[in-house]
């Protein structure tokens, strides 16, 4: 599926952002990161597999949105780069070892295995709602990006 991406006004906002300090920058784009991920998180969990005899630790459970590198990579967010993560965050089987949390049955239904077939969750909840996560962030960035401006400027900084 391919769409066209209009985001106007992008430098002016880019300019106000390198104008606050750091901190309130990404803090800023952490909030219209999260909220825009939110169809992805609802998608996704509606998409999981529901067991009804494991009702404690369902897949659909275990997926949130998060700014720590949880990823396999473990990449840290550098200078001015921010990035969320949406995806299994828990592990639903609580007796595994810790290394295999967020990944242990996760994996497989996405991507399956040889014994079993992929039951994708994830992607199909991006391929859904990436036109309506760009939609909130272009507005929610440009909300917020004013909301911090008028707070700082109001502290007197």
């Amino acid at each position: 599926m391919e769409f066209d991406l209009k985001f106007e006004g992008g430098r002016e906002l880019e300019k106000m952002l390198m104008d606050l300090p750091h901190t309130v920058a990404r803090s800023s784009a952490r909030r219209v990161l999260r909220k825009a991920l939110e169809p992805v998180k609802a998608q996704a969990e509606a998409n999981a597999a529901d067991d009804p005899a494991t009702a404690a630790h369902d897949l659909h459970r275990s997926i949130g949105i998060t700014s720590r590198s949880n990823t396999r990579g473990g990449k840290r967010d550098a200078g001015n780069e921010v990035s969320m993560h949406v995806g299994v965050l828990t592990s639903i089987h609580q007796d595994r070892k810790p290394e295999r949390k967020p990944y242990a049955a996760a994996m497989v239904n996405e991507f399956g295995s040889h014994k079993m077939p992929a039951h994708p969750f994830m992607r199909p909840a991006w391929d859904a709602k990436k036109r309506e996560v760009w939609d909130i962030m272009v507005e929610e960035m440009r909300r917020d990006v004013m909301r911090a401006v008028r707070r700082f400027m109001a502290r007197g900084r």
